[in-house]
């Protein structure tokens, strides 16, 4: 299901950030998804003949999963771009995705400890 199709996108994204010259740096995982959305408006652009601005919305859609299905791939080339697009641009978005799961976490994990050691507002009010 959808968990396991998540799961899988965050083991791409890691295995990424491993082989990636930037580790550890959120700014190589922007320039990746960059890279990779570009690249796929591109080839949008090319095999389906979109101008730039739908070719680049086509590729976000895309790589996000999204699929609203304003546009599609209409030729045999761009059926099979689109393919190996969405197989890349996956794995980018995971990479990219995993620094944000990461921030997250330690934005989460830096809050309750400071919260740990200011008394609860219903504690004080009951006392």
């Amino acid at each position: 299901g959808m968990i396991g199709w998540l799961t899988a996108c965050d083991a791409l994204g890691r295995k990424w950030r491993e082989k990636l010259p930037f580790e550890g740096d959120v700014t190589g995982a922007v320039v990746a998804l960059a890279l990779v959305l570009g690249a796929g408006a591109a080839l949008f652009s090319l095999c389906e003949g979109l101008e730039p601005s739908h070719a680049l919305y086509l590729s976000f859609v895309t790589a996000t999963t999204v699929g609203y299905g304003d546009f599609s791939p209409k030729t045999s080339e761009g059926k099979i771009a689109t393919v190996l697009y969405a197989m890349l641009s996956l794995s980018a978005m995971g990479y990219f995705c995993s620094f944000i799961g990461d921030y997250l976490r330690d934005v989460a994990t830096s809050v309750a400890k400071r919260l740990r050691g200011r008394p609860s507002r219903l504690t004080a009010k009951t006392e």
